[in-house]
This record gives C-alpha cells, sequence and structure tokens, in this order.
C-alpha cells in the first residue's frame, strides 16, 4: 500500500514540473510576439493598464482603478517624446480609450451673459427734505406716520410762529397803506418762507393776522422720514419731514471685479423681483462707479427705472441678467449708443443730439467723452473653449495636438486668458487661430506626462512650489485661511443641496472674504504664494456666483476646491478647525475630484441630489506648525 502511494507521489509531481515547463514557453512566445508587434515602444494592443491618479496600479486588462474606480489607461502607449518635455504621443487605441475630442481656436465676436443680483433704492435726485424756516411751535400735523402718500399743495403741519405773526402784519399794512414797495417786500418774505401763493393771497384777504399757518408738500410722493410731534418747537433749519417721489427708482446692482471689463453705460439690463413673480422689467445701465465698496468689493452699478405704478419698492430684491459683448479694447459704453448726448450730472438723459438736461437743465455732452466705444461688429477676438484650458493660479494651460503627425501627439502650452465669456475665454497670446486644442481628456494627457517623468502641468504651484517649499506661514496666514474655509463651507453645501441662488450668495460671500484676505499681505516672498491662491480663490468664486446653472457652478467649484486644500497643506489652519477631505472618483471626464467638509456626513456637491452620498473621505495632511525657538536662543544658533 505505501509503495502505491509513493508512485502516485512521484507522477504527480512529474506533471506539475511538465506543467510549469509549459507554461513558461508559452510566456516567453507571448512576450517575443508583443515585442515585434511594436514600433517605437508603441503598441496596438496594450501589455498592460494603469490608473492616472494611482499609477502603482497594474492590470491586463481595461477596466476600473480598484482604488479610485477611474477608467484604467494604457501604461505602454505614450512614447518618452524626448524631443520635447511636454510632448506625448497616444496610440489610436489610447487616443479612443481616453475619448480625447479636440475643438479649433477660432475668431469670433465674444458674448457673455452676466447674472448680477441687487436691490431697489429711491432715487435720491427725487428726495425732499420739509424743512422749517422759522422758529415755530407745531400746532398740528396732518401727517401721523411714514410711508404716507401725499401730493403737491397737501397740508402737513400747521405751525405757530410770533415772526409769521409779524410778517403777515407787514403785509396787510402796506396793503392798507397802497404800498406797493413794501407788499412785494412782504410777499417776498413769505414766498422765501416756504407759503404757497395760495397762502399767501388767502392772507391778503382777511383783516387780521392768521395765528398759524399751513406748510404744503412741494411734491408728490411718500413720506419716507417723519421728525416731529405736536407740540415740538422747532428751530431755522430743522429737517421735519422728508419725502420721497418713487415714480423712478435705482436698482442697485453688484458686480464683482471680474465683471466690470464687461459692464458699459447704457447697456441693456432686464431684471425680475420675487416680489412680481412673472413680470420681467427693462432698463439701461446709468452709472459705473469708479471705486470699489470697500465693504463687500463690489461695483454698486446703478439703473434708472422708470416707475409710474409704484410697484417697484425700496428694499425689494433683484436678479439681473446683462447680455455682455467682450472686446479688445477698454471700452466703458455700448456701442449702441455711438453719437448720442448724455447729461453730466443725469446719465440716466440721454439723446439723440444736443440741448439741456431734462433734470437739472445743463447742456448735454458727447457720450464718447465718457469712454470709448468699441466696434459693434467687431469679430477679431481669439476664442478658445473653456473646457480646454486647466487654470493652475496665476497660469493657464492647454493641451495643443500637434499637427502633420503619424500617432495623435499632444503638446502643453502656457496661455494667457482674458475675460470669459460664456463658454469661451478670449486668448491674449499662446495660441493661434485654427489651432486644435483638446476640450476633452486634457486631465488623463496631463496624468500620462507625469506617469512619463515629464513635468506635469495639472498643478497649482509648479514652478512657484519650489518657492513655496520652504513657506513660513504665519499665525495671521493661518487665522486667514480659516476664515477663508468658514465662507466655503455654505457653498459647498448649497451645491450639494441643489440650491443654485443660495450657492450664489455664498460663492459671493466667499469672493469678497478671499479679497478682504488679500488686502492684508504685500510682497515679500513668504506671502506671494498666499496671495496668488487667494486671487485665484476669489477670481472662481465670482464665477461661481455669476453662473447661471449648476453644471457650470460645479466646474467653477472644482478650482476654487483644489485652490483652497492646496493652501491648507501648504498653510495649514488655526487650531481646533474641524476640517474633512472628501473625493467623488468619477465627476468630470470620469475622473476624481475633491472638496471639504466640515463634518464627516459625506454630502457630493458636484451631483447633488443625483448622487448625495457618492464618494469617501480621504487623509487630509496639514503642515507641522514652525517650532518655536526657546528663550534666550537666537533662530538657527545651536549648541
Amino acid at each position: 500500500m505505501n509503495k502505491k502511494k509513493t508512485a502516485f507521489t512521484v507522477v504527480f509531481i512529474l506533471i506539475l514540473l511538465l506543467a510549469g515547463v509549459l507554461v513558461g514557453r508559452l510566456s516567453t512566445a507571448l512576450s517575443s510576439h508583443a515585442d515585434h508587434g511594436s514600433e517605437d515602444g508603441v503598441t496596438d494592443v496594450p501589455a498592460e493598464y494603469t490608473c492616472s491618479m494611482h499609477p502603482q496600479v497594474r492590470q491586463p486588462n481595461p477596466g476600473k482603478c480598484p482604488i479610485c474606480a477611474m477608467d484604467l489607461i494604457p501604461a505602454v502607449q505614450a512614447k518618452s517624446g524626448v524631443d520635447h518635455p511636454r510632448r506625448v504621443t497616444l496610440s489610436s487605441h489610447a487616443t479612443a480609450l481616453a475619448r480625447i475630442q479636440t475643438s479649433p481656436v477660432k475668431r469670433g465676436v465674444a458674448k457673455s451673459q452676466i447674472r448680477l443680483l441687487g436691490h431697489i433704492e429711491p432715487d435720491e435726485s427725487r428726495e425732499r427734505a420739509v424743512s422749517a424756516r422759522f422758529p415755530a411751535r407745531v400746532e398740528q400735523l396732518y401727517i401721523n406716520y411714514s410711508g404716507q402718500l401725499v401730493r403737491p399743495n397737501d397740508h402737513l403741519a400747521a405751525l405757530y410762529s410770533p415772526e409769521l405773526l409779524t410778517a403777515q402784519v407787514e403785509l396787510l399794512s402796506a396793503i392798507r397803506f397802497n404800498d406797493e414797495a413794501a407788499t412785494r417786500a412782504a410777499r417776498g418774505k413769505l414766498s422765501l418762507w416756504g407759503l404757497s401763493e395760495a397762502t399767501i393771497q388767502s392772507i391778503e384777504q382777511q383783516t387780521e393776522p392768521r395765528d398759524t399757518i399751513d406748510i404744503d408738500s412741494p411734491i408728490e410722493g411718500y413720506v419716507t422720514e417723519k421728525r416731529i410731534n405736536e407740540g415740538d418747537y422747532v428751530d431755522t433749519g430743522q429737517v421735519m419731514l422728508r419725502i420721497t417721489d418713487l415714480s423712478t427708482v435705482w436698482v442697485i446692482l453688484n458686480a464683482y471685479e471680474t465683471d466690470k471689463p464687461l459692464l458699459r453705460i447704457g447697456q441693456d439690463v432686464t431684471f425680475t423681483t420675487p416680489a412680481l413673480p412673472g413680470k420681467t422689467f427693462e432698463a439701461r445701465i446709468a452709472f459705473i462707479p469708479p471705486f470699489l465698496d470697500e465693504t463687500t468689493r463690489t461695483f454698486r452699478v446703478r439703473v434708472s427705472v422708470p416707475n409710474p405704478d409704484v410697484s417697484l419698492r425700496p428694499g425689494m430684491f433683484v436678479t439681473a441678467v446683462v447680455e455682455a459683448r467682450v472686446t479688445s479694447s477698454a471700452s466703458s459704453i455700448d456701442a449702441s449708443l455711438a453719437g448720442k448726448w448724455i447729461s453730466p450730472m443725469h446719465p440716466e438723459i440721454v439723446k439723440d443730439g444736443p440741448g439741456v438736461c431734462d433734470v437739472c437743465g445743463m447742456d448735454l455732452i458727447p457720450i464718447e467723452e465718457y469712454g470709448s466705444i468699441g466696434d459693434a461688429d467687431e469679430a477679431s477676438l481669439l476664442l478658445v473653449p473653456t473646457s480646454a484650458v486647466l487654470q493652475t493660479g496665476k497660469r493657464a494651460i492647454a493641451y495643443v495636438e500637434v499637427p502633420d503627425l503619424e500617432q495623435p501627439t499632444y503638446e502643453g502650452r502656457e496661455i494667457v486668458i482674458g475675460a470669459r465669456a460664456g463658454d469661451f475665454f478670449v486668448v491674449a497670446s499662446g495660441l493661434q487661430e485654427g489651432e486644435r486644442v483638446v476640450t476633452h481628456g486634457a486631465f488623463k494627457i496631463d496624468s500620462t506626462l507625469q506617469l512619463h517623468a515629464k513635468p506635469g502641468m495639472m498643478s497649482l504651484v509648479d514652478e512657484d512650489k519650489v518657492a513655496t517649499v520652504e513657506l513660513q506661514s504665519s499665525d495671521q496666514m493661518r487665522r486667514s485661511l480659516t476664515q477663508v474655509l468658514h465662507a466655503y463651507f455654505p457653498l459647498w453645501h448649497s451645491l450639494a443641496m441643489d440650491d443654485l441662488s443660495s450657492a450664489s450668495d455664498a460663492a459671493g460671500k466667499l469672493a469678497s472674504m478671499a479679497n478682504y484676505q488679500l488686502d492684508l499681505y504685500g510682497e515679500a516672498d513668504s506671502q506671494v504664494y498666499f496671495k496668488r491662491a487667494l486671487e485665484h480663490m476669489a477670481r472662481f468664486s465670482a464665477s461661481v456666483a455669476a453662473a447661471t446653472d449648476l453644471g457650470q457652478a460645479r466646474v467653477d467649484f472644482e478650482h476654487v476646491s483644489n485652490t483652497l486644500i492646496d493652501a491648507v497643506r501648504v498653510i495649514g489652519l488655526e487650531e481646533g478647525v474641524e476640517v474633512h477631505l472628501a473625493f467623488c472618483p468619477m465627476t468630470f471626464e470620469g475622473r476624481r475630484s475633491d472638496w471639504l467638509q466640515n463634518n464627516q456626513q459625506l454630502l457630493n456637491p458636484y451631483f447633488g441630489a443625483k448622487m448625495l452620498k457618492c464618494g469617501d473621505f480621504d487623509e487630509l495632511e496639514l503642515p507641522v506648525r514652525n517650532p518655536q525657538p526657546k528663550p534666550g536662543v537666537p533662530p538657527g544658533h545651536q549648541h
């Protein structure tokens, strides 16, 4: 029995050895076949796949990354590209797998839809103060509350004044003695005191002076301020009432710094207000101030709106849309106003020819004196799709398809971009008309460059990162960044809740906070990186605030998040701040996108309700605080 078991064992071992030999020869043959099928290191059928985010992942077949669930890309299909440090060549199979799409750079008219928020205010030029022109006592007050509507010559109050009694006696005496000069002087005195012609005539028809005199309303409007009560004594010059004419109101729109180049005097504005649903109003921009509001870091753009039915009331919130056209020059006037004449004191008064202002009577001036006017048919601006631009702080990158090559080759190019116009950026330099830029798959190309030890472009810091390695962050920087982080959290939560209105408001506050913190720092080497990060966050926060749909808002939100995460990793935060790094492995182009949360209840801002819980948390490494020197020992001194 033992001999049979021994024989069986020997046979089994021999079978295993034979199988191993056969497998080894087969592997060698396959490897040899793969080598012969390649040209210059490029194969039509890749032997291995990897992840652009996790290069350590290697699989023999295409699929998903087991770590982040991104599509795997061929690991052996990119040439080394030694002829250009920022150029990569892919096989046709790899290009199709990465779903790379390109679009030509073209020239055209750049139009942008600017969405602005604001509110209604009274027209300051239509506010009147009713003041006491002589010392008096308020015997009777006909205005009982603020907000009351009055019309011209309506009685406001009855006043008793010894000086007014004396003036009446002078008038009656002059009339009794037929002294025309004295009569004219007495009438003029009463007129200067604010008495109407009808009141003066009624005094002349009496034989005795009146104890009280009625003060009438000079205009039609609403009493916006009531400063007196019955029995009060008033002195000369004291304001008793304020009346506001609401037949014309101002709409004050808050425009960010990035909107300033696109806004011009005379541009058409359409706006709505929640108080009047279903109704749309149209007007023109009347004034753009030359300075920023220091509190909100915005421009208070003024729009004058006729309001004959008084349906628009001060304090109402409005949402406005301006269809702006980007020009190559710094135009400040809409081209449709060319040849018009405008009032220097009231810009809302625009006429076809010379004349005088209907409000102040001043001579009108040519509207060209307010600034240059661009060509309405201008179509010379170079435009590139926004999806082709990878922004890295102060720099912008685009991947350009290299023409006239056998296999698809792409080159990273630094470009300078101007204003954003809808789905396009204006290109100042770096690209030429007709070049094809990658609009889909640029991130995967960038990852491929990094996999082949070439300089990747999608990093906020890039060459500036060398300078920030030795960055000595201060308590002030950490405090500033913590305040920016707290302003960021409402934006994340609003996008996760699919609330564009709240997201727009939160993004505006975040942009203001970043701009405010920006003013606290100078040009010292240790502050350059932080200022650049703040500028980047302010710019894209403003873009989120102006977005008209959640999709565009989320694209810009990713730029804000990436910048903030990098800054937190470099600078750090104040102690005790709760912050968590979350990510979704399948956002734009099927890649990973990160964001920050102040709790661990995962809410995805890139998909909202569609995939609210999609994602996971990752480790957020904060920098170690700079060690403080021991008392009495100078920094760098060692024993």
